[in-house]
């Protein structure tokens, strides 16, 4: 499922500045194998903590329609990999993707407003049988 392996950091990932986190030569994920893995259902979506409550107070959405809305997304909304930390058990960086889902222009803004769009970050940690987004809000 990768598309490159990047090398973790080797200092703490909260010692770091926001640009030593960024991770070069992106995405990490092949967006289509990940999306066809999660249709076979030999990867299992959840979210992180912070990224549920975003979902559900910002967008309003629950699981099913955060995954309808990731199984629509394309290379081209590709905006960067880099580090982050998963929330309990052990700490070890994981290599994330984010990317820019552009959502239906009806739903704000009016003429001239700039296009909504919806931040989604996500990773897949080892064993690489789950797919945990780690952050999803509007972008801003």
């Amino acid at each position: 499922m990768h598309l490159i392996q990047p090398v973790p950091p080797q200092k703490p990932l909260d010692t770091l500045l926001d640009w030593e986190r960024k991770i070069k030569g992106g995405p990490v994920w092949d967006l289509l194998v990940v999306q066809q893995q999660m249709k076979v259902r030999h990867i299992r979506p959840m979210t992180s903590p912070n990224a549920g409550i975003q979902m559900s107070m910002e967008m309003g959405w629950n699981l099913s329609q955060l995954m309808e809305e990731f199984q629509g997304l394309h290379g081209h909304h590709y905006r960067d990999s880099e580090w982050v930390w998963l929330q309990g058990g052990r700490r070890y960086p994981c290599a994330a993707d984010s990317y820019l889902l552009p959502i239906d222009p009806t739903d704000g803004g009016g003429a001239g407003a700039p296009e909504p769009r919806i931040y989604l970050k996500f990773t897949i940690p080892p064993p690489q049988r789950h797919l945990v987004f780690v952050s999803v809000h509007h972008s801003h």
